[in-house]
């Protein structure tokens, strides 16, 4: 039996991956749905609440069994925003409700948990290597892992200026990891 697995990292930037378990493949890819509105004269992007769940619609359409979330909590704090952590929470919570309505099988897991569980490292080399790891050495991490996974999917998480696009390797991750240990935990459960 071939399962669907559709992986979500949340967030104004985020985006969908749907990947086969048979294949391993990912087999879509879309970014999240947004619209613009001006607020005191500024342009502010929100999450497209209709257009979110016609993504769902079609996810379930095309047999995806389960989506895997990365979880949205504590993104505000050092270096954030409230409004970014509300804005994420917000986009989370319609992803959540929309999989409910079409009763699509959800599993939300910490980032911490899930890129562990798929070998995706800060780039510190030892425990007693005290070296900073820097944001840019855990950007190459996820995309070299994600290369690693999905050799022939590469081009999905590269911008056309050769930015990197981690919302989309990471989606593809949370898809797998759905695979790997979700479904083959409830297959061994029983479930």
């Amino acid at each position: 039996m071939n399962r669907i697995v559709m992986g979500v990292d949340v967030g104004l930037k985020g985006a969908f991956a749907i990947v086969e378990e048979a294949t391993g493949a990912v087999v879509s890819m879309e970014d999240m749905p947004t619209w613009t509105k001006v607020v005191g004269g500024t342009h502010r992007a929100f999450v497209d609440a209709v257009a979110l769940a016609e993504l769902v619609d079609a996810a379930v359409a095309v047999g995806v069994a389960l989506t895997v979330i990365e979880d949205a909590s504590g993104k505000a704090g050092p270096g954030g925003s409230y409004m970014s952590g509300y804005k994420s929470g917000y986009g989370s919570g319609l992803l959540r409700m929309s999989c409910v309505i079409s009763r699509l099988r959800v599993e939300v897991v910490a980032p911490a948990v899930w890129k562990k569980a798929m070998r995706v490292t800060g780039k510190r080399r030892s425990k007693a290597d005290v070296e900073e790891v820097t944001k840019r050495d855990k950007e190459l991490a996820i995309i070299q892992r994600a290369d690693e996974m999905f050799p022939s999917s590469r081009e999905l998480w590269r911008g056309p200026k050769g930015g990197f696009r981690l919302d989309r390797a990471e989606a593809a991750m949370l898809a797998k990891y759905g695979i790997d240990h979700v479904l083959r935990s409830s297959a061994s459960n029983g479930a």
